[in-house]
C-alpha cells in the first residue's frame, strides 16, 4: 500500500504532465473501443444474417458440396429426405429444418427482366427466418407464389400483386416456362442479392420436372452446439447408411463472414498497434522526464535504506496506475460517446446492400477488455526504462546530480 500511495502523490506531483498523459491515453482507448464496438456490431450482424439465411447446418450429398458440378446427380430423393428429417426429429437441438431446391433461369415482365436465382422453400417453415417489408409470408397452399428483394421490385417495376413470367431449364435439358404472382416483398439477409427470390419449393419442383430436393438447411436452439450437433447427425447419418451425405455448417458456408471479419479484425489490429506505439512513447517520454527531475530524490530514498528492487517497483507503479486510471476514463468516455451514437439513430449505406443499415457501436466487456488492456500494457512497459535506470543509480552520484 505504501508503494501505491507514494506512486499516486509522484504521479500528481506534476498535475499538468499527469493530466495530458492521461486525456491523451484515454481518448486513444476511447478510440479503439469505438472502432472496436462497430467491428463486433458489423461482424455480429454479418453472423446473424449469414445464420438466417444458410441455417446453422445444411445437409446434402457430397456432389452438392464439389465447386464443379455437371447434372443433376446431386439431388436427393424423397426416400432419402423423409429418413434425413426422422433423424433430425429425434435430434433435440434441431428446432426446425426445410427442403431447398435452388432454381436458375429469367424472370420478368413483358417489359423487363433479368436473371435470377431462387429459393425453394417449403412454405410457412421458419428456414430462412425472413423480414417481410410488404405484402405476406410464403403460405402452405401457395405454389405459383414469389418473394422478391426491393431491388428486383424496383428494376422490374412490380408491386406486391404483380405477375411475373420465369423460364428455367428441367433436370432434362429443357426449357419451361411458368408464371408467378408477388406475394411479398422480403428484406435480403448478409450480403444483398437483388436477384434471389423465395418460392415454395413445389414450384421449383415443378420447374425442374423433379420430386427430388438439393439440400435440407437445418435451424439449432442453440449456436454454440453447432458444431457438436454436425458430428452428431453425421454420425447417425453413416449409422442409417446415408454416408453419401455430408452435414456442413454455416461457418463452412459463409465465406463472406469470414473475409470481412478478418479484414476488420486486420484493421483493428492495425489501428491498435499505432495507438499501441503512441500510448508508449508519449508515456515513456513523460516517465524520463520524471526520472531526470528525481535523481536527486531516488539518491536520498537509496540513501536511508530502500532497496533498488524497492526504486524499480515504485517507478513501475507509477506507470501501471497511470495506465488504470487513463484506461478506465478511455473505456468509460468510448462508452458514452457509443451510447449517444446509437442513441441518435445513425444510418449508413454500405457498398454491398442496397438500404440504409443502422450505425451502432456494440457495448460490453467483450468491447472493452481490449482497449482497457492496450492502455495498461502501453504505459506499463513504458515505464520499465524508466525504473530500470532510477534503481541502477548510484547513491552517491545520484546525490550530485543537478
Amino acid at each position: 500500500m505504501l508503494v501505491i500511495k507514494l506512486a499516486l502523490r509522484n504521479l500528481f506531483r506534476n498535475r499538468r504532465r499527469t493530466i495530458l498523459s492521461l486525456l491523451l491515453i484515454a481518448l486513444g482507448t476511447a478510440a479503439l473501443f469505438l472502432f472496436r464496438g462497430y467491428n463486433v456490431d458489423v461482424i455480429t450482424a454479418i453472423k446473424d444474417s449469414a445464420i438466417d439465411r444458410l441455417g446453422h447446418l445444411q445437409i446434402a450429398t457430397e456432389t452438392y458440396w464439389e465447386e464443379e458440378r455437371y447434372g443433376y446427380d446431386y439431388l436427393i430423393s424423397p426416400e432419402v429426405v423423409a429418413q434425413v428429417k426422422e433423424i433430425l426429429a429425434e435430434e433435440h437441438q434441431a428446432v426446425s429444418y426445410t427442403a431447398n431446391l435452388r432454381l436458375e433461369g429469367l424472370i420478368g415482365t413483358e417489359l423487363k427482366g433479368t436473371s435470377f436465382w431462387a429459393f425453394g422453400v417449403e412454405p410457412a417453415n421458419p428456414v430462412p427466418d425472413l423480414e417481410i417489408k410488404g405484402g405476406r409470408r410464403l403460405e402452405q397452399t401457395d405454389l405459383e407464389a414469389v418473394l422478391i428483394s426491393p431491388l428486383l421490385a424496383e428494376r422490374l417495376d412490380v408491386e406486391v400483386g404483380h405477375y411475373l413470367m420465369v423460364t428455367a431449364r428441367t433436370v432434362h435439358g429443357d426449357f419451361k416456362s411458368g408464371n408467378v404472382k408477388v406475394v411479398g416483398i422480403y428484406r435480403p439477409a448478409g450480403a444483398i442479392r437483388d436477384r434471389a427470390v423465395i418460392t415454395p419449393i413445389a414450384f421449383n419442383q415443378m420447374m425442374r420436372e423433379t420430386d427430388r430436393i438439393g439440400r435440407i438447411v437445418v435451424k439449432l436452439a442453440d449456436h454454440g452446439a453447432t458444431e457438436e450437433v454436425a458430428l452428431r447427425v453425421q454420425r447417425v447419418l453413416e449409422e442409417n447408411d446415408l454416408a453419401g451425405l455430408r452435414v456442413r455448417t454455416w461457418e463452412d458456408l459463409a465465406g463472406f463472414y469470414h473475409l470481412l471479419a478478418l479484414f476488420l479484425n486486420s484493421v483493428f489490429g492495425f489501428i491498435g498497434l499505432v495507438i499501441f506505439l503512441l500510448v508508449l512513447f508519449s508515456v515513456l517520454e513523460a516517465l524520463t522526464m520524471a526520472f531526470f527531475e528525481r535523481i536527486r530524490e531516488v539518491g536520498t530514498v537509496r540513501a536511508i535504506g530502500t532497496r533498488r528492487h524497492q526504486v524499480f517497483g515504485m517507478f513501475l507503479s507509477e506507470g501501471v496506475l497511470l495506465g488504470l486510471f487513463s484506461g478506465l476514463l478511455g473505456v468509460a468516455l468510448g462508452w458514452g460517446i457509443a451510447s449517444l451514437i446509437n442513441a441518435a439513430g445513425l444510418t449508413y449505406t454500405l457498398p454491398i446492400a442496397g438500404e440504409r443499415l443502422p450505425f451502432r457501436i456494440a457495448l460490453g466487456l467483450d468491447v472493452a477488455w481490449a482497449p482497457f488492456l492496450l492502455a495498461l500494457v502501453a504505459t506499463t512497459i513504458s515505464a520499465i526504462y524508466p525504473a530500470y535506470r532510477a534503481a541502477k543509480l548510484e547513491i552517491a552520484s545520484a546525490l550530485r546530480f543537478v
